[in-house]
């Protein structure tokens, strides 16, 4: 069984990496710039290549099935974490709850430079709406896990709008403050192609 698993986890992790290749020729990107990134995917186990699926989906189950329509979504969330790895010089780490670690080997040591959760929109939800979600997700995280303070996010229907509403009435929320954690700051991958030094304050 656990063979069957593998066959499958890269059989799944092979048909996202065709789809990226398809997004890749369309776009004009580099061509198999998410070849290594793929390739880190698949150490993941079936179940948690599913769960993080789902979590990448914004989807309502914990596990979510492989459907063609959507390794496209997978795909372009893909080549972001390939964009972030080749212009920071970092590799991605995959947690099946959404989150990617960025780290960076210096010979002797791995230094953590990122804690980011990553998301796509499917084409249908707005930004206020994958905001709202993902700030729910990151709430129920088990105590002691990192919680990210930004998202990387692709395929959101309309783009980033301006939230009409304050974290607080009364006040401001600060940055530092002990006891209100700071606003999740979302981050359209493609902004991150226009502007790739961004990369640097994400990555950070």
């Amino acid at each position: 069984m656990d063979e069957v698993g593998r066959q499958l986890t890269a059989l799944m992790c092979h048909e996202v990496w065709a789809a990226g290749r398809v997004i890749e020729k369309r776009r004009g990107y580099l061509a198999g710039a998410m070849d290594g990134t793929c390739d880190k995917l698949r150490r993941l186990d079936l179940v948690d290549l599913g769960s993080l699926r789902a979590a990448w989906l914004l989807s309502r189950e914990s596990y979510k099935r492989d459907f063609p329509g959507e390794r496209p979504l997978l795909a372009d969330l893909l080549l972001g974490i390939a964009l972030l790895e080749d212009v920071a010089g970092v590799a991605a780490g995959f947690d099946p709850t959404g989150i990617v670690r960025f780290t960076r080997h210096d010979g002797t040591a791995n230094d953590q430079r990122g804690v980011l959760v990553f998301a796509s929109g499917g084409g249908h939800l707005n930004w206020l709406t994958v905001e709202a979600e993902l700030t729910s997700r990151l709430s129920q995280l088990i105590p002691g896990m990192p919680r990210p303070r930004r998202a990387i996010v692709a395929a959101v229907q309309g783009g980033r709008v301006p939230n009409p509403n304050p974290d607080d009435i009364a006040r401001e929320i600060e940055d530092e403050s002990i006891i209100f954690e700071p606003a999740l700051e979302l981050v359209d991958v493609e902004d991150l192609r226009r502007k790739p030094e961004l990369v640097a304050q994400v990555v950070a």
